[in-house]
């Protein structure tokens, strides 16, 4: 990586392209979509997410999924759930119907899964030890010494690449306008306490039945999808009380 969810941060030139060109919501996915497999294995590890062939098999039909997921279960109840300052910008997005514009741009999306997951793996290139960048370049294969380790320039541009592109990333929320001045939801603490509820005994779950030592890295990823899962529940239980 840089972190998965700061990829996005190197998508957002492309808001300033029509719709009818290019799909925001394929972008953004595609430029987490290989990592997505150590989500679903709950453990750093990759076989075909992150190949030429793991493109078309795994993560174009990744986000294809998230997509209409996102859009049509979890998108609305998370938005009104989050707190006033994010609700307050994105509730303008709520109405989209996303599954109508899918219909008849399908193909712009697939393009655009395309292009978020192959600007994701040259991120990758200049910052994970297989990267032939990363290997290539003397800035980024240099060991350097800190607080008594010697770590590879790549691995010092992952970390430092998250951290700034996640900045950035808040930074371009806050500048979303107001649509609206709501306060929190009533139900704000119910729903993030189903979150937790969901989240903690499955990452706990998760050790319990682990068949090796659990690496930072395998703790991180089953931190994630423990979260998701729980955000998946939360928003699930959201949408059956309204029917």
């Amino acid at each position: 990586m840089p972190f998965t969810f700061s990829h996005p941060a190197v998508i957002i030139p492309f808001k300033y392209v029509s719709n009818k060109r290019v799909s925001l919501t394929a972008l953004v996915l595609g430029s987490m979509a290989p990592d997505f497999e150590f989500f679903f294995r709950m453990r750093a590890e990759t076989d075909i997410s992150h190949t030429l062939k793991g493109i078309f098999l795994f993560d174009i039909p990744v986000v294809l999924v998230v997509a209409i997921l996102y859009h049509c279960w979890i998108r609305n109840p998370l938005i009104d759930h989050s707190l006033p300052f994010l609700r307050n910008r994105l509730s303008v997005y709520k109405g989209f119907d996303w599954l109508a514009y899918f219909k008849e741009n399908w193909l712009i999306v697939v393009i655009s899964a395309f292009l978020g997951t192959v600007i994701h793996l040259i991120c990758d290139d200049f910052t994970h030890y297989y990267g032939w960048t990363a290997n290539n370049f003397s800035l980024l294969s240099t060991r350097y010494e800190l607080v008594g380790h010697a770590v590879p320039g790549y691995h010092i541009l992952q970390y430092l690449s998250s951290l700034v592109l996640g900045v950035f990333l808040i930074a371009e929320a806050l500048k979303l306008p107001l649509s609206s001045k709501e306060g929190l939801q009533s139900t704000f603490f119910l729903f993030w306490g189903i979150v937790i509820l969901i989240t903690v005994p499955t990452f706990i779950l998760r050790f319990a039945i682990r068949d090796r030592e659990m690496t930072m890295d395998d703790t991180i990823m089953t931190a994630i999808t423990a979260g998701l899962l729980g955000l998946l529940v939360a928003t699930s239980f959201i949408n059956f009380s309204k029917t």
